[in-house]
C-alpha cells in the first residue's frame, strides 16, 4: 500500500461524502436520470449511469443489483444520449461466471430492445480475464456491448490480440484506477500514457471503436491527432470523462468539432458502495480533495457574507 492509499484510508467517511459530491450524481435512479437528462438538454453531453457496487458475494445481493439495472434500462427513454455501466462483479462474476452471464443476457435482451449500449467495466486485474472472455462470448450474440482495456496493465497489448480479433469491438480506452503490483504494471503516468496512446493506435489499426476515457487534455489531443493522422471516422471514438471533474471547456471544444462526449455518471443506494469508489479517485486524483474544499470555503464564504449583507440592510 503506497502513502496514497494510507492517507486515504485514514480520511473520516463524513469527509470521504463531502468529497464525492462531485463525482456522484445522487442515491436514487431517478437523481441519476435527471441528472443526465439535464447534461444532455443543457451542454450536449451524453452519459453512461452506473450503479456503485463490485465484489458482491451473496446471490440476494447480485439479484437485488440485477433489478436495479433492469429498472434502470426499463426507465431510459432512449440511448440517444445514455448508455449503461456495470461491474461483473455485480452480476456474480465474483461467486459464479455462468449467473453472472445468464444475468449479462438478461440486460443484454433489454438494452437491446431499446438500443442501449452496455459496457463492462474493468475491475482489478484478477477479473481482467474472466471479463474479457465474458466479453468476447457475449460479441458473438450482441452487437450493443463494449468493456474496457487498461493501459496501466502490462498485458492489454497481449489481450487486444486474443480477446477481440476476429470481430469489431466498443473499446473504453483509460489508464486505470485499481492500483496495481509493479510485477504486472506500470508504476509511472508517463508511461501509462505512453502506452494509452500505443494501444489506440492498435486498437484502430484494428477497426476498433474506441472510446477515449481520460481527463488528460495532452493525451486527448494526441490521440485525436493519431485519429485524423490514421483518417479515422469520428464515428469510430468518443472522448469520455467522470462526472464532477471540472473540464468544461475541453468538453464544449469538442462538440464544437463534432465529436462526441460522454460522462460516466455513478450513483449509489448504498454509501459503503459510494466510499469505495470515492477513495479510489482520490487515491488517483487527490487533486479532487483540493477541488471541492476550494469550492465548499466558497460557499460558505458567499453564505456568511450573504447572511451579513442581510442583516446590514434589515
Amino acid at each position: 500500500m503506497g502513502w496514497r492509499d494510507k492517507f486515504v484510508a485514514l480520511i473520516p467517511n463524513s469527509l470521504v461524502r463531502l468529497f464525492a459530491g462531485p463525482y456522484i450524481a445522487g442515491n436514487s435512479l431517478a437523481v441519476a436520470l435527471q441528472r443526465a437528462e439535464q447534461l444532455w438538454k443543457t451542454e450536449g453531453l451524453q452519459t453512461t449511469l452506473d450503479l456503485l457496487g463490485e465484489g458482491i458475494q451473496e446471490r440476494g445481493d447480485i439479484q437485488q443489483e440485477l433489478d436495479e439495472y433492469l429498472h434502470m434500462i426499463e426507465s431510459i427513454e432512449s440511448g440517444e444520449f445514455v448508455s449503461v455501466s456495470l461491474k461483473p462483479t455485480q452480476m456474480g462474476l465474483a461467486i459464479d461466471p455462468e449467473l453472472c452471464r445468464i444475468n449479462l443476457e438478461k440486460l443484454l435482451d433489454a438494452a437491446q430492445a431499446k438500443g442501449i449500449e452496455i459496457t463492462l467495466d474493468m475491475e482489478e486485474s484478477d477479473y481482467t480475464s474472466a471479463t474479457l472472455s465474458m466479453y468476447r462470448e457475449l460479441c458473438q450474440k450482441y452487437s450493443h456491448v463494449g468493456t474496457v482495456l487498461q493501459s496501466r496493465l502490462f498485458r492489454t497489448s497481449d489481450d487486444v490480440e486474443e480477446y477481440l480479433e476476429g470481430f469489431k469491438a466498443h473499446i473504453r480506452l483509460c489508464i486505470g484506477i485499481y492500483i496495481e503490483p509493479s510485477a504486472i504494471a506500470y508504476t509511472e503516468k508517463r508511461e501509462m500514457k505512453d502506452n494509452f496512446y500505443r494501444l489506440a493506435r492498435k486498437l484502430w489499426e484494428r477497426g476498433h471503436f474506441v472510446a477515449i476515457a481520460t481527463h488528460d487534455e495532452e493525451l486527448i489531443r494526441r490521440c485525436l491527432k493519431l485519429a485524423e493522422e490514421m483518417e479515422i471516422p469520428q464515428d469510430r471514438y468518443e472522448v469520455q470523462m467522470l462526472l464532477g471533474v471540472p473540464r468544461h471547456e475541453i468538453q464544449q471544444e469538442l462538440r464544437k468539432q463534432g465529436i462526441p462526449v460522454r460522462l460516466y455518471v455513478p450513483y449509489g443506494t448504498t454509501w459503503d458502495h459510494a466510499y469505495a469508489y470515492s477513495r479510489r479517485r482520490l487515491v488517483e486524483n487527490p487533486s479532487i480533495a483540493i477541488y471541492v474544499a476550494r469550492n465548499l470555503l466558497q460557499q460558505i464564504w458567499h453564505f456568511l457574507t450573504g447572511k451579513q449583507r442581510k442583516q446590514i440592510h434589515s
